[in-house]
């Protein structure tokens, strides 16, 4: 029951981040930095992914020693897709106009 529970979740991770790409997709044209988030979020599925049939190659005895390599390059690949995630949504961010510190005019006729 706790395998079948694991597994789903592994999945809803994968989900998530396929709908983050495609969710970042639709706004392709109002930044540059919406492409790096595309790209992070569409990296981390992949590599999601990769983990999962990596845990069902693992129980498969001919292929136990040698996915460890894949996993450590997996592992990598996956770390840059978050920092991506990152420096897409600082830059995102950084866009956003920022608010005034000076207090507003008065209107006229007050």
């Amino acid at each position: 029951m706790i395998e079948l529970v694991q597994t789903l979740v592994s999945w809803l991770n994968v989900f998530v981040a396929a709908c983050g790409a495609v969710v970042c997709a639709l706004h392709l044209g109002r930044s540059p930095w919406v492409v790096v988030l595309t790209g992070g979020f569409a990296v981390e599925a992949v590599v999601l992914v990769f983990f999962r049939l990596g845990v069902i190659l693992l129980r498969n005895p001919a292929f136990g020693g040698s996915i460890t390599f894949l996993f450590v390059a997996a592992s990598v690949v996956g770390a840059l897709a978050r920092v991506a995630l990152v420096v897409g949504v600082a830059g995102v961010l950084s866009g956003l106009p920022r608010p005034s510190k000076s207090p507003a005019p008065p209107s006229p006729g007050n």
